[in-house]
């Protein structure tokens, strides 16, 4: 088997199982808001915060960025409440 081939067959194993990134079809920062507060109904508080991390950082200088400083402490409370998402 070829060099070529090993690395076709590397990269579909380990990018068929890639999960799509945070925000991706957020198109406002509303939008990226209540995908991120979505994991957190679902209890998913781990990926909660790391939605929010993105938000803030793809957003900075909004209300909705503001906000999600205060979800991520609440998400956080949540984590060491009842363990992880």
């Amino acid at each position: 088997m070829s060099a070529r081939s090993l690395v076709a067959i590397f990269l579909i194993l380990t990018t068929g199982c890639a999960k799509a990134p945070f925000l991706a079809k957020a198109k406002t920062a509303e939008d990226a808001y209540q995908e991120c507060h979505r994991y957190s109904e679902k209890k998913d508080y781990d990926e909660a915060i790391q939605c929010f991390e993105v938000l803030k950082s793809r957003y900075q200088g909004t209300g909705h960025s503001a906000e999600a400083d205060l979800e991520i402490a609440d998400n956080g409370d949540l984590i060491f409440k009842f363990g992880g998402g």
